[in-house]
């Protein structure tokens, strides 16, 4: 088997300083959830279930553009703007 990734960074020697600092996570307990991620989900997966676009990926574009107040025409193929 080949080493993941983030296995083989942390496999390169300590002389090489690494981009970035990798914070392996061993068990759920080291996981930190934000409080608004579960009621995000939920809301963003019944406006997919309820909209069924034709292109998923531009739809969640335009979703979470409106959801985050961000200014600008609707992304190309969302079909529909999202609703609440």
């Amino acid at each position: 088997l080949k080493p993941s990734r983030c296995e083989a960074d942390s496999v390169k020697s300590s002389s090489t300083p690494a981009p970035f600092e990798t914070n392996r996570i061993f068990s759920a307990e080291q996981i930190e959830i934000n409080p608004d991620l579960p009621k995000l989900l939920k809301e963003y997966s019944k406006a997919v279930i309820r909209a069924n676009p034709r292109d998923v990926y531009a739809f969640s574009a335009e979703y979470f553009r409106n959801k985050a107040a961000i200014p600008g025409n609707p992304v190309p193929g969302s079909d529909v703007t999202a609703r609440e």
